[in-house]
Parts: structure tokens; C-alpha cells; sequence
């Protein structure tokens, strides 16, 4: 009997009781029932004896482990771990018992187990895909469906409006209420698939001083009828490359941020200060008295709203991060006592 035989026949047990062990003493899977742990094991160990062993797994054992654990919520990552710490567990029960392997045995051991490991985690993969494509098309459905309702209503609105005129006063107040409702969700389609997509940056040389006097000339009229006045204190190099608009939007979400949660009367500052290794920071300074820290990370996810003002999408943030990542740079928010909260983004003078 050569020793990968007996490992795998007389030593069965053992191998399979260290493999638990060591999963269990993993980060985040240690409170995997013992079924859930060795499902498939003990086939995936039978088919290292049989002739074919890298093609019987390739034909279905590893693909249906690479199917149970999507099923399971594991990582593609946990896949290949998994396959690791059995191989490593052989290799350790057969020095325990002084089991010498031969170079063709290990070498088979290692060809079957990158087999394997491919095999289940290409299954996994294509599990993630058919569950992305059917999450879209549920999303899809469901527009569809939303879309539908409000587009029925405004229908029959006009309908009233032909056939009653008398209601006239409400029947528009009802097409006002389903375009509005159409347009908010196409908004969130449209900026949702705009999140998920790569961002392409323009680059030009930008004046800093001029990007921060346009933003604020923009929103002037509506600075003026919130009764709020943005500081602008520019210290920072004379220029930086980077995407015009996108910055210009980046900085028009974060003021209109700042003016939604800020009480009036309140100075909402506005600065650019020159940072170490040639990047630049621009900062909004506001009044809204400052976040929870567990909100302070949160209110850069889409959709995401942590105030009680619920108008808008909770998406001026994202937008505003993403555009910061795609120039280099990053976003980034801190409480100020007693005043409020600092958005500091930080830029690459130039983007890499």
C-alpha cells in the first residue's frame, strides 16, 4: 500500500477532523455546522484514489462544491482557501505518521487540487453572474411595473381632464404627482448604473481660484434665498489637472450638501490649502452640527440619507466620491464640535 492510499484510507478520519478544526479557527466561518464544512469531502477524498481522479473532479464534485458554497454566501476567495487547507492538512497528517510521499504523488496532489480548485471556483463564478443577471432583470421588472402604474395614472388623469373638466384642478395635480414619481425613478436607474460604471476623466488645466468662484457664481440665487453666504479662502497651487465638470459638479454637490443641513443664518466655508507630495485639498466647512460617528462613513453610500430630510436621492455623495477616486483622489468627512462637518477632498495635482 503507498502512502498517499493509506493517508487517504487508514488515516481518513484524522484528515477529516483536522480540516474541521482548521476551518472552524477561520475568521468568519467558524459557526459552520460540520455538515455545511464537509459537504462533498469525503467524495472529493474517494476520487483522489480513482484512476482519473483530476478528470472525475473536473466533471462534477468541484464544480457542485463551487455551486454549495455561492449558495452558502462564501467568497470566491474562500473557494481556493478551502482547497488550500486540505491540501496543507494531507501534507501534515502524512508527517504526523512519518508517511513519506513520493515526488509523483505529491506532484499528483497538486495537479488534481489546482484542478479542482479551478473547476469549483469557474462554477462560482458563473453562479455570481446568473445571480447578477437575474437581480437586473428582477430591477428591470420592477421599473417596468412601477413605470406602468404611473404612466396608467397620468392617463386616466387626462381622460378626467377630457371628459370632466370640472376636475380638471385635480386630475393635473395627479399627472404632476406620476411624472414626478417617473422621473425620480429613472433618476435613480440612471445614476445607479452611473455608480457601477468606470469614470472616464477629461483633463485640463483648471485655475483653482476660478473652479471655486464658478461654483459659487452658479448657486448664487440659491445661496441668496437661503440666506446663506459661502467664504471662499483659496491658499493652494495656481492650477490642477483634472476633469472641469466633474469637479465643478463634485464641489456643487458638497455646497448644496452643506446648504440643505445647515441652518441660517451660517458662513459655510469654501477652501483650497496645498498638501504635502503636490496635491491639493478643497474643503466644505458647515453648520449642520455634525454626524453620528457611525453615520460618518455611511452617508457616501447611494441612496443613503442620514438626516430626517428625506428630499433629493442620497446620491450627491457617492457621485461626489466617485468622482474624487477617478481623479486619484479620495473624499472624506469629519465632525467639527460644536460646529458642524468638514469635507476634505484630497486631489492629485495632476491625476495618475
Amino acid at each position: 500500500m503507498n502512502a498517499l492510499h493509506r493517508l487517504l484510507t487508514e488515516l481518513r478520519d484524522e484528515v477529516l477532523e483536522s480540516f474541521d478544526q482548521t476551518i472552524r479557527s477561520s475568521e468568519g466561518i467558524e459557526s459552520m455546522r460540520r455538515s455545511e464544512i464537509r459537504d462533498g469531502l469525503p467524495d472529493f477524498l474517494d476520487l483522489l484514489l480513482a484512476p482519473d481522479a483530476a478528470g472525475l473532479l473536473g466533471a462534477g464534485t468541484a464544480r457542485e462544491h463551487g455551486r454549495q458554497r455561492f449558495q452558502l454566501g462564501f467568497s470566491a476567495q474562500d473557494v481556493v482557501y478551502e482547497y488550500g487547507v486540505l491540501l496543507e492538512v494531507l501534507h501534515d497528517v502524512a508527517e504526523r505518521h512519518l508517511l513519506l510521499l513520493s515526488r509523483e504523488e505529491a506532484r499528483f496532489l497538486d495537479r488534481v487540487f489546482f484542478e479542482a480548485s479551478y473547476r469549483a471556483v469557474a462554477e462560482f463564478a458563473s453562479q455570481q453572474e446568473r445571480a447578477r443577471t437575474e437581480q437586473a432583470g428582477k430591477h428591470l421588472s420592477f421599473l417596468a411595473h412601477d413605470l406602468r402604474d404611473a404612466l396608467n395614472t397620468a392617463q386616466l388623469a387626462l381622460t378626467v381632464i377630457r371628459n370632466q373638466p370640472v376636475h380638471a384642478t385635480r386630475a393635473l395635480a395627479a399627472i404632476e404627482r406620476g411624472l414626478d414619481r417617473i422621473h425620480g425613478m429613472l433618476q435613480r436607474t440612471l445614476v445607479a448604473g452611473w455608480l457601477n460604471a468606470r469614470v472616464a476623466v477629461n483633463p485640463e488645466e483648471i485655475r483653482v481660484q476660478e473652479l471655486l468662484e464658478g461654483v459659487v457664481n452658479e448657486l448664487s440665487l440659491e445661496i441668496e434665498q437661503r440666506e446663506q453666504r459661502v467664504v471662499i479662502d483659496v491658499d493652494a497651487p495656481h492650477a490642477l489637472i483634472g476633469d472641469r465638470d466633474m469637479l465643478a459638479s463634485t464641489l456643487t454637490n458638497l455646497l448644496r450638501n452643506a446648504f440643505k443641513f445647515s441652518p441660517a443664518p451660517c458662513d459655510i466655508v469654501l477652501r483650497a490649502r496645498a498638501s504635502v507630495e503636490e496635491r491639493v485639498q478643497i474643503e466644505v466647512e458647515d453648520c449642520c452640527g455634525g454626524l453620528p460617528p457611525d453615520q460618518l462613513e455611511k452617508i457616501f453610500e447611494p441612496f443613503v440619507q442620514a438626516s430626517r430630510d428625506r428630499t433629493g436621492f442620497g446620491l450627491g455623495l457617492a457621485i461626489a466620491r466617485r468622482a474624487a477616486e477617478a481623479h486619484g483622489g479620495m473624499l472624506t468627512v469629519r465632525n467639527l464640535p460644536g460646529k458642524g462637518c468638514l469635507f476634505v477632498l484630497d486631489l492629485p495635482v495632476a491625476p495618475l
